[in-house]
C-alpha cells in the first residue's frame, strides 16, 4: 500500500521590501495617527485592519520611532525666519487695514508687530485708545461712500483748529 503524501502547508509568501518612497508614506501615515492621539497599541491594531502594509510588530515600531524622530525635527524652529515671516504678515495686515481705513485693525497689527520686535507701543497709536474707534470707522465708511478720503477731512480739521487758536498744525 502506498502511503498518502501529506501536504505540507505552504510557507507565507515572501514579502518584498518596501521602497524608500513607501516607507516615507508609511511614516507620514503613522505621524498622522499619532497626531490624532492614537497610542502604540491602537496603531498596531489599526495598521493590519486598515492598510495593506503586511508588516510585523518590529517593523511597525520602527515606523513609529521614525515618526517620533520626524516630530522632533519638525519642532526645531528657525526663530529668525519665523520672526521675519510674522513681521511681514503684520506689515501686510497693517497696510491692508490702512487701505480700507480700519483704524482698529491697523492699530492692532502695529502693536503686535512692535511686540514681536520687542519695541514699546507706538505713542501715536496710544492716543487712539481714548477715541471711539467705532465712531472713527463709521466716519471713515461714510466718507468712503461719498468718495472722499477721511485723511483729507482730518487734515482740513487740523488746519482749521490750528488757524483758530494760532498754533501750528501737528505733523
Amino acid at each position: 500500500m502506498k502511503k498518502k503524501a501529506t501536504k505540507k502547508p505552504l510557507p507565507p509568501p515572501i514579502q518584498e521590501q518596501a521602497t524608500q518612497g513607501e516607507i516615507e508614506l508609511r511614516v507620514s501615515k503613522v505621524m498622522a495617527l499619532i497626531a490624532k492621539g492614537l497610542t502604540r497599541r491602537e496603531i498596531h491594531a489599526y495598521v493590519p485592519q486598515k492598510t495593506d502594509w503586511q508588516v510585523g510588530t518590529r517593523q511597525l515600531d520602527e515606523y513609529i520611532a521614525r515618526a517620533n524622530e520626524q516630530f522632533k525635527l519638525d519642532s526645531a524652529i528657525d526663530r529668525a525666519r519665523e520672526r521675519g515671516i510674522s513681521q511681514s504678515r503684520f506689515e501686510l495686515l497693517y497696510t491692508m487695514a490702512v487701505k480700507v481705513q480700519d483704524v482698529k485693525a491697523a492699530t492692532a497689527a502695529e502693536w503686535k508687530r512692535c511686540e514681536l520686535l520687542g519695541l514699546p507701543e507706538p505713542k501715536e497709536l496710544r492716543i487712539i485708545e481714548s477715541v471711539d474707534t467705532k465712531l472713527l470707522n463709521q466716519l471713515a465708511e461714510m466718507l468712503h461712500k461719498q468718495g472722499r478720503n477721511p485723511n483729507d477731512l482730518l487734515t482740513a480739521l487740523l488746519e482749521e483748529i490750528a488757524a483758530s487758536d494760532g498754533s501750528e498744525r501737528l505733523q
